[in-house]
């Protein structure tokens, strides 16, 4: 059985043949061209959504005179490697991208060496944009693929910020500014350079950005998004949030999320200026300044995680700030219980008084192959249909599937499958793990990997997910990467690394199960041991916060494969003791 998303086709569905920047800051606009796009959450500091598109297209100028002669041709297509947290910059530098006409490649800013290196070696960059604290690890980056035989010294790299960067090594570096980019501003200033001999089929199915997925297995993968994915899904995001009735004069987003990140890059950066409502940027999530930020600013609309929610009902120092502006809490990227959710409600009602009454909490659901959250719980159904995260947005089309492929029914627990605007073209460069993740034919159904039932009435119910990604605070961890990392320590004969869920941090956390070598005499100390080598080796969400726990052997079938499902059940059974103290030495 095929569902039809309810959502009524809005209006101002985008024209065929625009560009994301295009469609995010056009010439012409109905919103004051002086009223704040973003605004400093720690400064105070306002770029207005008439310096955006100056900047922008300044840049976008000076990005495309450092193109190569043949970009844009089939295994040459430009791509622009940001390498950054948020910051007021970020979001110059990714609509500069656009304006270029080029593939915006967004990294996670926790990553190290190996990590990042194999973003530059599958994405093949030819300019990077560099925050000045990643600096060490991107040179150390480009050393292993010098090493390796690639044209590292081909590839252009700038700073981020407004002052360039000299990097501290003997063979010294220096990156000039983003801003040294900046083309004159004149008439002649053109947007997505090289778009006017395409046809419109053709600029919609141009990729716009590579953001990273995980997979099921082994390395991450490059998600191609178009210029109609995110064009789209801007726009039915938008219609769909409109439900509660958002508006330029009295709403604001806070921008905590990472933008590296689709759920942040899509609801909070470009949904706000689609919008015209402000959003208040901070680098990174802590306490005291998300507190503050709300406060100051009026924030009315948070989009958030989990841990977020879990922050805002347990932390003395929500007592200490008035919020009693929030109107909207959306969360997404991992599931949402309603335990936690009315316990943030009814501390807030309760603190904010009169003023708070109509806070209401909701969810979305998403991947970074259907571009972001693509499904969510409108307001008025928040509490009739609690638990469910909804439907999708307008002109989707979803059902639920068994094993086989085979279309189920209202009810049947299945895997959730969808098509519509918003899911990807493919995976960068690698037909095969294209292929596998969309059913058998021409529909391009795409398989979600997530285990549902739709109720009579199409909304949509997670149930669990057949893939065996981990998901920490919304990041994607694949077990296969960390596996393949674990087996080289030299105490471990084998691995398997599943997730766990925790109620007390509101997420899963990677925990591995290790059988440790022989001669190994204190298990202790060995898996301390390894817990803390392999946190200097990864992302800080991919470190064992769920433990190493010492096993006899890893259950497996006969062919091979690991029986995730019996560790599940070990773990359930047997909560992890003293030999999983890497849980609470490091900091969540």
């Amino acid at each position: 059985m095929i569902f039809e998303s309810p959502d009524p086709v809005p209006s101002n569905l985008p024209p065929s043949g625009r560009i994301v920047y295009d469609h995010v800051l056009p010439e012409k606009t109905a919103f004051d061209p002086n009223s704040p796009a973003f605004i400093d959450g720690i400064t105070g500091r306002i770029i207005t959504r008439a310096e955006l598109r100056r900047d922008t297209l300044r840049l976008g100028q000076g990005i495309h005179e450092l193109k190569p002669r043949n970009a844009g041709r089939e295994g040459k297509e430009p791509v622009v490697l940001i390498f950054s947290p948020n910051t007021m910059d970020y979001p110059v530098q990714f609509l500069g991208v656009q304006a270029a006409g080029c593939i915006a490649s967004l990294v996670n800013a926790s990553y190290l060496t190996d990590e990042l290196a194999h973003q530059i070696r599958d994405g093949t960059p030819f300019l990077i944009f560099i925050h000045p604290t990643l600096v060490e690890i991107l040179e150390s980056a480009l050393a292993l693929l010098k090493a390796e035989g690639h044209d590292t010294a081909a590839i252009k790299v700038y700073s981020t910020s407004s002052e360039g960067i000299s990097s501290d090594k003997a063979d010294k570096h220096h990156y000039p500014s983003y801003q040294t980019l900046y083309a004159k501003l004149t008439s002649n200033i053109a947007v997505g350079y090289g778009r006017a001999e395409m046809s419109a089929q053709e600029i919609d199915d141009t990729p716009a950005v590579l953001c990273y997925s995980s997979g099921t297995t082994g390395r991450s993968k490059g998600v191609v998004t178009t210029n109609k994915n995110f064009n789209y899904l801007s726009a039915l995001w938008s219609a769909h949030v409109n439900g509660h009735k958002v508006s330029p004069d009295k709403d604001k987003y806070v921008s905590v999320l990472p933008f590296y990140h689709i759920y942040g890059l899509l609801q909070i950066l470009i949904a706000p200026l689609v919008e015209g409502i402000p959003a208040v940027i901070l680098p990174r999530f802590m306490p005291e300044t998300f507190l503050d930020a709300v406060s100051r600013y009026r924030i009315t609309i948070g989009i958030v995680v989990p841990p977020i929610l879990l922050m805002l009902a347990h932390h003395p120092l929500v007592a200490k700030h008035d919020l009693s502006s929030l109107q909207m809490l959306m969360s997404a990227a991992a599931p949402l219980g309603e335990g936690l959710t009315n316990q943030v409600l009814d501390r807030l009602k309760k603190q904010g008084g009169e003023k708070a009454k109509g806070l209401k909490i909701t969810q979305a659901y998403g991947l970074t192959e259907t571009t972001g959250a693509s499904v969510s719980l409108k307001m008025q159904f928040v509490e009739k249909k609690f638990g469910s995260v909804g439907t999708p947005y307008a002109t989707f089309q979803y059902k639920v599937v068994d094993d086989e492929g085979k279309d189920l029914s209202p009810g049947e627990t299945g895997e959730l499958c969808m098509r519509g605007p918003g899911i990807m073209k493919g995976y960068w460069r690698n037909k095969k793990a294209t292929e596998e993740t969309f059913l058998p034919g021409p529909e391009r159904w795409f398989k979600t990997g997530d285990s549902v039932h739709i109720d009579k009435d199409g909304f949509i119910y997670i149930v669990d997910r057949i893939k065996e990604l981990i998901k920490y605070k919304g990041f994607q961890v694949a077990p296969a990467d960390l596996e393949s990392l674990l087996v080289t320590h030299p105490k471990v004969d084998d691995v398997a690394v599943i997730g766990i869920y925790s109620d007390e941090h509101a997420t899963e956390l990677p925990r591995a199960y290790v059988v440790l070598s022989k001669d190994v005499a204190n298990q202790a100390e060995a898996t301390q041991e390894i817990a803390d080598w392999v946190a200097k080796q990864v992302a800080g969400h991919k470190r064992l916060r769920g433990g190493v726990i010492p096993i006899d052997a890893i259950p497996k079938s006969a062919a091979g494969k690991t029986l995730r499902r019996q560790l599940r059940l070990l773990s359930d059974a047997k909560p992890a003791t003293m030999t999983s103290q890497a849980s609470r030495t490091s900091k969540l």
